[in-house]
């Protein structure tokens, strides 16, 4: 072995340009499960008649991504929200049976992605004491990635289990691969 620099000039590249695309795969399924819950977190705010709502989901660990349409779509209507019960507030409960992305290879260069989901919505007056109003929402939409991704169901209804130490360091970690390949890069043709 001549030069080892020579396999860390290719090999580390390779990595950090498939990590990324891995990655910003990841960022699209999130955006298209966000794209299609928008109506119906829109819809469950119209119907929210008090100033303020307590928001509770079904699973509790329900995926960031979700919580944040809901909350978005409350606070476009000027709704305060709560995630605990406040006796003047309307409590929307956004039951998630079904929401995933399933990815499935479609011919050789192509993949077939679709967003699937079963969501049951009610809202209660605690002031009135009443359910104001109630919606299950069940449904599809497709649409085809250029390329070979990977292909599976991915689930929306749960938390992943990255840990926050893991997530402060994956940028620490792609700088300092950055910075290695540069050094790297200036010693090989200096030598």
């Amino acid at each position: 072995m001549k030069n080892p620099g020579n396999i860390f000039h290719i090999v580390l590249p390779m990595i950090l340009i498939l990590g990324s695309a891995a990655r910003g795969q990841l960022k699209s399924d999130e955006q298209r499960v966000a794209e299609t819950l928008r109506e119906v977190a829109r819809e469950t705010a119209a119907h929210v008649e008090a100033a303020s709502a307590e928001l509770r989901f079904n699973p509790e660990g329900v995926r960031l991504t979700v919580r944040q349409v809901f909350a978005t779509a409350l606070s476009e209507r000027n709704t305060r929200i709560y995630t605990e019960p406040r006796p003047a507030a309307d409590l929307v409960f956004v039951d998630i049976r079904r929401l995933v992305a399933v990815k499935a290879p479609l011919g050789e260069r192509m993949t077939r992605r679709e967003i699937q989901w079963d969501i049951g919505i009610s809202i209660e007056s605690r002031v009135k004491k009443m359910i104001l109003w109630s919606r299950s929402f069940t449904g599809s939409a497709g649409d085809t990635l250029k390329g070979v991704v990977e292909t599976g169901i991915e689930d929306f209804r749960t938390e992943e289990g990255e840990s926050f130490l893991l997530t402060l360091l994956e940028p620490l970690l792609v700088a300092a691969a950055a910075v290695i390949v540069v050094v790297l890069l200036f010693t090989v043709r200096g030598s």
